[in-house]
């Protein structure tokens, strides 16, 4: 990571004290370690030789943005993303055995970040809106033939939040009209969500989010679960 001056996220069998953890490690371009996941749902197999299971699924500070992690079997839990999602992760490593296939896509757009999965066979960059931007691994022919690296590149807009369309649709215009070409509105209205993202230097998304009162999706979907338990509980109902 230090020599190249890069992030990386790894997997790792990790004990500490008489602990016992699965852990996905992230090295920051110095070098230094930015955080540790423990991954939230260990499968039986796994708890039964002693590993542990995590507490939360925490997002990580770099100079890209929020980074998070989910390790294999995690994927079929929808908590974990959902505090991916809650903890701020814009983009999340998926490290597993399996590959993840159509889960993958749910994840980026359910939850509203980029989605970097490893594994050996396949592995894939998916936007949030639900889309693969590119795959590599063993089962391509040129890669296993040693005629293509098993590398992915791309280049992403870490500047980029995912909405719902309620309460934030009719601000579109007055966004539209201030900055123009500045900001990419992506609408995806089968499904009711859109992204916005910023690609001006001196104003973010987190910017165009205050300055035009949006609702983040993860913002409004807590809000709908604590609506649904306020109203619950006014009709004599256990939330």
């Amino acid at each position: 990571a230090a020599k190249h001056r890069m992030h990386v996220c790894f997997p790792i069998l990790e004990r500490d004290g008489d602990k016992l953890f699965n852990t996905a490690c992230f090295i920051g371009r110095d070098g230094q370690v930015i955080g540790k996941y423990h991954k939230y749902q260990p499968t039986i197999g796994e708890m039964e030789i002693g590993v542990i299971p995590g507490t939360d699924a925490p997002a990580f500070d770099t100079d890209f943005g929020k980074v998070g992690a989910a390790i294999c079997f995690d994927l079929k839990f929808v908590e974990v993303g959902q505090r991916l999602a809650a903890n701020g992760a814009r983009l999340v490593c998926f490290v597993s055995a399996f590959i993840g296939g159509d889960r993958l896509l749910h994840w980026a757009r359910d939850f509203g970040f980029y989605l970097l999965s490893s594994c050996t066979a396949r592995s894939y960059l998916v936007d949030m809106a639900g889309r693969f931007l590119g795959t590599t691994g063993w089962e391509d022919n040129q890669v296993r033939s040693g005629l293509l690296p098993p590398i992915l590149s791309a280049v992403i807009n870490m500047d980029r939040m995912h909405f719902h369309l309620d309460g934030n649709q009719n601000k579109f215009q007055e966004i539209l009209k201030k900055y123009g070409a500045g900001v990419e509105i992506e609408n995806h209205y089968p499904e009711a969500h859109f992204t916005l993202a910023s690609l001006m230097d001196e104003v973010t998304v987190e910017d165009l989010v205050k300055e035009f009162e949006l609702e983040p999706w993860v913002d409004y979907l807590a809000r709908a679960r604590r609506e649904r338990g306020r109203y619950l509980r006014e009709a004599g109902y256990e939330a």
